[in-house]
């Protein structure tokens, strides 16, 4: 018997008939046929959508950008105001340094007004007054000695202005309320912010530990907490007054034109106290003098109603 080599296999064999690009019926069915069924529960969890935050008007903006920045509120107050009428952006920097100076901040000129703008309290607007729109600056082609040369062109100059916003925020910032509010509050302390007003109105105004040292004599204590008494220092007071825009710091405290009122009214509060003080010192002593007047009646009329008898003489018989 011959064996058959692998030369001799032929591996046409129905092949011939076959077409690569012939359509074929699809097998889907049989594939959906064994698929699992997938049913879903309403127990199962809903797919998480990405967190939104939402867009808040901008009034709201700007009450919490003031809230979060309060120990800046004077900066912030600052450029608004300044900014009433289009300033030019290099003059708001140059503001906004010159505001900051003695505060302790780790935010540049630029950071405040980006804050504010983002806020909606300033806003960057061109020389007519109009939102400021980013351009490209093309070069321009000049002749020089008939050599053509690409000359670069000045951007547009922009300019920072206070937003609608913006000013009703400043306008509803009432010093004057806040003032007469904190020193309603301290009656008791009227004395300690004399001292104080009398201090910061020099010329050279007064440190903070001239004001301590002038306050160490003072029984400036927490009122009602006999049981644990804590002293009250110079920095409590001269806080209460820079948040009511009252004194001011350029390396020294000094007085604003605010505390011309501040000081009216700690004057009449003494004059007050002083007045009540003499009132019931008088009343007291008119009480005494009367008590007085009392008992001395009373003991004249005990005096008088004794009866002086004077009987006679007994005489002896002889």
């Amino acid at each position: 018997m011959e064996k058959e080599s692998a030369a001799d296999i032929s591996y046409d064999i129905g092949m011939e008939d076959y077409d690569p690009f012939e359509e074929t019926e699809d097998d889907e069915d049989d594939y959906l046929e064994d698929a699992p069924i997938v049913i879903s529960s309403p127990d199962a969890p809903e797919e998480k959508k990405p967190f939104v935050k939402p867009v808040l008007p901008p009034p709201e903006r700007i009450d919490q950008l003031f809230a979060q920045m309060h120990p800046q509120r004077k900066v912030l107050y600052g450029i608004l105001r300044f900014c009433y009428e289009q300033k030019n952006v290099s003059s708001v920097e140059e503001k906004t340094n010159h505001l900051k100076e003695h505060q302790k901040s780790v935010y540049e000129a630029a950071d405040f007004t980006r804050l504010l703008s983002e806020a909606g309290a300033l806003e960057l607007v061109d020389e007519t007054g109009q939102p400021y729109i980013e351009e490209e600056n093309e070069p321009q082609i000049v002749t020089v000695d008939g050599v053509k040369y690409y000359e670069t062109t000045e951007p547009k100059q922009r300019f920072w202005l206070t937003t609608p916003d913006g000013r009703a925020h400043c306008e509803k910032d009432d010093s004057e309320s806040r003032m007469r509010d904190m020193l309603a509050d301290d009656a008791i302390y009227y004395s300690v912010y004399q001292e104080i007003f009398d201090s910061c109105s020099r010329p050279e105004g007064a440190s903070i530990v001239y004001l301590d040292n002038l306050l160490n004599h003072k029984d400036v204590m927490l009122p009602n907490r006999a049981a644990n008494r804590t002293r009250r220092t110079a920095s409590h007071f001269i806080k209460k007054m820079e948040d009511c825009d009252v004194l001011y710091w350029d390396g020294a405290w000094h007085l604003t034109p605010l505390a011309q009122k501040a000081i009216e009214v700690v004057n009449a509060g003494l004059k007050r106290a002083s007045n009540k003080d003499s009132a019931e010192a008088d009343a007291e002593q008119t009480t005494k003098s009367g008590n007085t007047s009392d008992a001395d009646e009373q003991n004249a009329t005990n005096d008088s109603s004794v009866a002086v008898i004077d009987e006679p003489t007994p005489q002896l018989e002889a």
